[in-house]
């Protein structure tokens, strides 16, 4: 038991600063809904409008999947840069009702099993494209997110209705969080229930080696016809090795696998993710690059 509680405390601490995206802002105050559909309190009004009318350019609406424990409010400032570009933007916190503490902090969501977040994101997206009257979204998502963008589009029939997607430290292969599910993985699962009331399913589905990750592994990462971003930075904490997060193209398909560090000029930590200045303009150029131009540029992070 000794051992057990040790093991909960490193991974809670672990977990809350790091896959779980601690230190969290204060939830936004609840605005009003615009959106025709179900609403949730607290998501910014940029979201979510179906009086938005995009430009011809950029007909597809953009859905936005947040991280574990995360809202989609992190995306706000590239949903207004974009928005301000012609797009229309849509999310949902997903993941509110969850059975552990940390659902009980404002802003704290995505905290369920991974494979049920998918089920909900399915419906939102079908949803978005009932409401819009579009033919395909284009998605962007933030470390479980990300990985949601693959689940959706490979594991929930999703391909037809996609035209991109986007994603920033993505566990598509899991994350070992610097080798501690290592050392910690027996103790964690023998104790499984308790553990994940502290710090939610979706972060156990997320370990390296998790049964939910060996069954995205034996999806292909790609389809043809869509065109694929996959932002990653070398300075990892959370989403590691940082490997995890970068995406192998089939025939057919456009992938680009992004060091951020790299085309940016800076370090990035996973936090700075979905905040980070760059990150608006690292969006658009994943929403309207041509195919063939895989290498984002300093110009291209907004500098």
């Amino acid at each position: 038991m000794k051992s057990f509680r040790r093991t909960i405390g490193v991974l809670a601490s672990v977990a809350a600063a790091t896959i779980a995206c601690s230190a969290i802002a204060a939830a936004a105050p609840a605005l009003p809904d615009q959106s025709s559909l179900p609403p949730q309190p607290g998501i910014d009004p940029v979201f979510n409008d179906p009086g938005c009318v995009p430009s011809p350019a950029h007909p597809n609406p953009v859905v936005y999947f947040h991280g574990t424990g995360t809202q989609s409010n992190e995306f706000a400032d590239s949903a207004r840069f974009l928005r301000d570009q012609g797009f229309c933007l849509w999310t949902r916190h997903y993941g509110t009702d969850s059975d552990t503490i940390r659902n009980n902090v404002p802003g704290h969501n995505g905290l369920g099993p991974v494979d049920d977040a998918a089920d909900e994101l399915a419906a939102f997206v079908d949803e978005v494209l009932a409401t819009t009257g579009a033919g395909q979204v284009d998605l962007v998502g933030y470390s479980l997110g990300g990985t949601l963008t693959k689940v959706y589009i490979q594991g929930r029939d999703g391909a037809g209705k996609v035209g991109r997607s986007i994603s920033f430290g993505a566990t598509y292969r899991g994350t070992d969080l610097v080798g501690v599910t290592h050392v910690a993985g027996s103790a964690l699962n023998a104790n499984r229930g308790s553990a994940e009331y502290l710090i939610g399913a979706s972060t156990f589905d997320q370990f390296e080696g998790s049964e939910f990750i060996a069954r995205v592994n034996d999806l292909p990462d790609t389809t043809p016809g869509i065109i694929y971003t996959a932002f990653y930075t070398p300075s990892e904490t959370v989403a590691t090795p940082y490997t995890t997060s970068m995406l192998q193209p089939v025939d057919g398909t456009s992938v680009a696998n992004v060091d951020m560090e790299a085309a940016c000029g800076r370090t990035f930590t996973h936090r700075d993710l979905p905040r980070s200045p760059e990150t608006p303009h690292l969006v658009y150029w994943g929403l309207t690059r041509a195919a063939e131009n895989t290498a984002a540029t300093r110009q291209d992070c907004g500098s």
